[in-house]
């Protein structure tokens, strides 16, 4: 953990392009989490520049990012999936919210093992905090959780609980 505290935070973000930003922004715009609750990731150099000078914390790798995080939303491609999988997360024990289309609660417990799973699908009109987003979640998360997951949707349009099928 180079460079980070021991901190937990409180939520991850690993992808912060248009997407993530998105989320980010609505998250922040409406008082759900401080900056300093909130930690991130993102490949592109320029894009994790960016959020550090705007006083955001930003991990050193994917790894680390989900080591340091209570829930962590996925805002990557589905191609990107294949990085996560090279990847051990014994002992894990996280939230993920993926934003990803196409991948199913079955794949993610393929790279993640047994976890806490929330699949959304924010809409295009969600990066300007008008879309519309379908949640749904696996049989072992909490109603606490799952309205706090929901909440951060909510910021940026509004929400519909779906079966994952």
């Amino acid at each position: 953990m180079w460079g980070l505290s021991m901190k937990k935070y409180k939520l991850g973000i690993l992808g912060v392009g248009k997407m993530g930003s998105s989320i980010l922004s609505g998250i922040i715009n409406n008082d759900l989490y401080k900056k300093s609750d909130v930690l991130l990731f993102d490949v592109n150099e320029e894009i994790v520049l960016k959020f550090k000078q705007d006083g955001f914390e930003i991990s050193s790798n994917e790894i680390n990012l989900f080591e340091n995080v209570e829930s962590v939303i996925l805002a990557i491609k589905p191609q990107m999936f294949y990085k996560l999988k090279k990847y051990k997360y014994d002992n894990l024990n996280v939230t993920i919210i993926s934003v990803a289309a196409g991948i199913d609660t079955k794949v993610l417990e393929e790279i993640f093992g047994k976890q806490k799973f929330i699949r959304v699908m924010p809409n295009t009109p969600s990066l300007i905090g008008k879309g519309a987003t379908a949640i749904s979640r696996s049989d072992n998360v909490d109603t606490i959780t799952f309205n706090n997951v929901k909440k951060i949707f909510e910021s940026i349009g509004i929400v519909e609980e779906i079966n994952e099928d």
